[in-house]
């Protein structure tokens, strides 16, 4: 969203309850917010960009939770383990520990141990890259005798495991499978939608919901690694990391002889182009049914609320 609405181009927040959106809390701590924005700052706010996440999908439906928290599925628990406990993400955290321990300890007054929980270098690694692309002050990290720039790439080389290797990092690659079988059947299903549109004649006709001419789906930066799983399993396109404001299109095209392809591109790359019929083809095995996931997860849904038609799984409707 930030890229269709950059800096200094939006409405400015003036209304105090939305303003609120901007830091953490529910009521205004004491002190006021002022307080706040000193220590803090308020950058979002005055640059006019604002993240507000929007989930389209309910809290009540365990087949959905994989965009609240993939750890309802209970299995992703010894999958995480597993992942982690593998040799590329084990490496790295011995040999972070091993030339940071007592870094961070001066830092952070906490014993260097801290630093073989994963989720505690996650929170840490996270903060860090968030702190260096909204330019907070990182005098405390400088003093200590961090070099700023060798610690991003050690942040982002952390980033990259976490994505590849520790969320999609399963033996059978269901947390990526599972994440496409709930996104991509829309896609298949909008450009089919498309195609018989122009046959029957209607190939102005880009009104209502089934017909978009640009759908825009955001996602965490995980979601869009498991895409890249799972392209890389259906067409064997190669696997790339996936740093801020990364991007997978979908573009549907029809040549003069009115055979459809799909361009596939990530970021500035076009990963391959391929047949629509063989797109939904081979995309349309790497899905998993509602009953698949929910036997893998142990969900129990609720029939009346699934709709598992031709392409389209999940989904409230």
């Amino acid at each position: 969203m930030q890229g269709f609405y950059p800096a200094g181009t939006g409405a400015l927040i003036n209304n105090e309850k939305t303003m609120k959106l901007a830091h953490p809390f529910i009521d205004p701590p004491k002190g006021g917010w002022e307080k706040v924005d000193k220590k803090l700052g308020r950058k979002t706010t005055q640059n006019r960009v604002e993240v507000t996440p929007i989930h389209l999908w309910t809290r009540d439906s365990p087949f959905n939770q994989i965009f609240f928290n993939p750890y309802y599925c209970k299995p992703m628990y010894g999958m995480h383990k597993e992942n982690v406990a593998g040799p590329i993400i084990s490496n790295f955290m011995t040999k972070f520990k091993e030339e940071y321990g007592d870094i961070m300890t001066k830092m952070t007054g906490k014993p260097k141990e801290v630093l073989d929980n994963y989720w505690y270098l996650f929170g840490m690694f996270d903060s860090f890259i968030s702190d260096i692309y909204d330019g907070r002050d990182m005098k405390k990290a400088i003093e200590n005798g961090i070099d700023l720039q060798k610690f991003n790439r050690t942040a982002f080389e952390f980033a990259q495991n976490d994505i590849l290797n520790q969320f999609n990092g399963d033996k059978e690659e269901f947390f990526a499978r599972w994440s496409m079988s709930v996104l991509w059947p829309e896609v298949i299903q909008w450009m089919e939608n498309r195609i018989a549109a122009d046959k029957a004649g209607e190939e102005d006709n880009y009104s209502q919901y089934k017909l978009p001419k640009f759908a825009f789906f955001s996602t965490h930066d995980v979601t869009v690694g498991s895409g890249l799983i799972v392209l890389n399993r259906a067409f064997g396109f190669k696997k790339y990391y996936t740093p801020f404001a990364s991007d997978i299109f979908f573009e549907l095209h029809r040549n003069k002889n009115g055979e459809y392809k799909v361009h596939v591109k990530y970021q500035s790359l076009t990963l391959g182009v391929v047949p629509f019929a063989e797109f939904k083809e081979k995309l349309e095995k790497q899905f998993m049914t509602l009953e698949e996931i929910s036997e893998k997860c142990g969900f129990h849904p609720d029939p009346i609320f699934f709709h598992t038609g031709q392409t389209h799984y999940g989904g409230k409707h």
